[in-house]
């Protein structure tokens, strides 16, 4: 390993960038802190997917399941365990930089991601078995209700918790084989009794995720065959994901100046970067990317400023909360920027998904 212990003397400590860079992968750019390259864990031979951060010294696949840190990264290139990875680069003297800590509001610190190792074994075990058990009922209403993809679902993880006593039992039962109790309430796996899993009823699990790390779930109603909730009951998330915006790792990977559509909800944000990324839609021949509030009570002044840089548009639901929202977001984004975002006229409908959904609206362009 002689190039990257060169390379180290000359730099210090070595980031998944800098690793990539010595093993000879070609990078495209992928924003100022982030870079991008043909995925590693599949057949991604045109568009490089898989982005690698620098902060947080992990990577993330856009198109497939991967993602992992410096360490899985570097025994997925030489064909070794993660745990040999570390000892091979100890081994070598070389130093890794590590991921910083997020400053939070009022100067609280708090590591986002911390649990990302509980909500990656939950996703990941969830994910195994709907491929061995799929819930057809489930997948119908991911299908046809919300317009979802295979594809779409692949790339978000989204994936069902099975109903039922024993595969219940069975999946808390993994759990605390490989967690503390104390650490699954605390990610919010279990309830504060530690009684129970937290997403009996909420079994359409979305993870989210930040700098390539899982940082919390949102679970949507589904139970016994109907998505229909009780009052306030639709969604259950996991504590401290205020501000976060859903789907904005891929910030990282545009410039400054290229247009970002701000949706409501994770359903019609992956609704809006599965049409622009399948059909290629946009002014200009360019293609738009997609984030979108976790709901209209969740985004705060940071959440825009992450957006300032970029050409927003708005396409909120068609609500007094979502007309509220969109207006104090434009008022915001003009004071930051000197420009008022534009909002798409949803023509009636309820939200971007009611919009395709729409016998009247069809399939016409956004």
């Amino acid at each position: 390993m002689p190039e990257i212990r060169k390379y180290q003397q000359e730099s210090g400590k070595l980031d998944i960038v800098e690793l990539a860079e010595m093993l000879g992968f070609r990078l495209y750019p992928g924003g100022t802190k982030a870079k991008k390259m043909l995925c590693i864990y599949h057949q991604d031979s045109k568009t490089p997917n898989l982005t690698l951060y620098r902060d947080s010294n992990r990577f993330f696949c856009f198109a497939c399941p991967a993602s992992g840190d410096i360490y899985e990264f570097y025994a997925k290139v030489k064909g070794i365990t993660p745990d040999q990875a570390k000892e091979a680069l100890r081994h070598e003297n070389i130093d890794i930089k590590t991921g910083g800590a997020r400053v939070e509001h009022g100067g609280k610190t708090r590591e986002r991601g911390q649990y990302s190792e509980v909500y990656r074994t939950f996703i990941d075990y969830l994910r195994g078995q709907n491929k061995s058990k799929p819930d057809t009922e489930a997948m119908y209403y991911l299908h046809k209700t919300r317009l979802l993809t295979d594809e779409t679902i692949e790339t978000f993880r989204v994936c069902v918790l099975p109903e039922g006593r024993r595969e219940y039992l069975k999946l808390k039962k993994y759990m605390t084989d490989r967690f503390t109790v104390e650490n699954l309430r605390q990610a919010g796996i279990l309830n504060k009794r530690n009684t129970g899993l937290q997403f009996i009823r909420h079994r359409i699990i979305i993870p989210i995720t930040e700098r390539g790390l899982y940082i919390g779930l949102k679970g949507r109603y589904y139970y016994k065959g109907t998505a229909e909730a009780p009052a306030r009951q639709t969604y259950k998330t996991t504590a401290g994901l205020r501000g976060v915006l859903f789907n904005g790792d891929i910030l990282k990977t545009i410039e400054p100046g290229d247009r970002v559509i701000l949706c409501e909800g994770e359903f019609d944000t992956m609704l809006c970067y599965q049409e622009q990324r399948l059909k290629k839609r946009g002014i200009d021949e360019r293609e738009p990317v997609a984030v979108g509030l976790l709901s209209t009570a969740y985004w705060t002044e940071e959440t825009i400023k992450r957006l300032k840089d970029y050409e927003l548009h708005l396409i909120l639901d068609n609500d007094t909360a979502g007309d509220r929202a969109t207006k104090a977001i434009q008022k915001l984004y003009k004071e930051m920027t000197g420009k008022e975002p534009p909002a798409y006229d949803l023509k009636g409908c309820k939200d971007v998904t009611d919009y395709y959904r729409s016998e009247k609206i069809g399939q016409r362009k956004l």
